[in-house]
């Protein structure tokens, strides 16, 4: 599970982040000043943890390609792009443009989910549209 400071990064400035509906074995991010917490929600999580504005999720690969409709639907859409990045470990293919300077499966998918729901693309700092 990617808990970088790239990928905590992506998934707080995601919109995504407002569609979570926390449970357990679910990974959080709690960035607050001076303050930063990176685990998996268990039975001793509060409720008021989980909605705290500071808290937000850390989205497994399986997660991401559930958003857009599944493994085999994911395959298929990436595909369609015709994607020449390749992952050995997985055979997943990814496009080139949102697989530079990426380097986890959870950053790429979650680029993936980003520029499939909303056309946006990272650019190292932020969500932006891609024109």
């Amino acid at each position: 599970m990617d808990t970088t400071e790239t990928y905590r990064k992506m998934s707080e400035k995601s919109p995504l982040r407002k569609l979570w509906k926390p449970s357990i074995g679910d990974f959080y991010c709690d960035k607050r000043e001076n303050y930063l917490s990176v685990g998996v929600i268990d039975e001793s999580f509060g409720q008021d943890e989980v909605v705290a504005p500071s808290v937000f999720p850390l989205f497994r690969q399986d997660q991401l390609q559930e958003m857009i409709g599944g493994f085999e639907v994911s395959l298929n859409l990436l595909e369609k792009y015709k994607l020449y990045y390749l992952d050995e470990a997985t055979e997943t293919r990814m496009d080139f443009w949102f697989a530079h300077n990426l380097t986890s499966m959870e950053q790429l998918w979650l680029a993936f989910v980003m520029k499939e729901k909303y056309s946006k693309v990272w650019d190292g700092e932020d969500w932006i549209t891609k024109k």
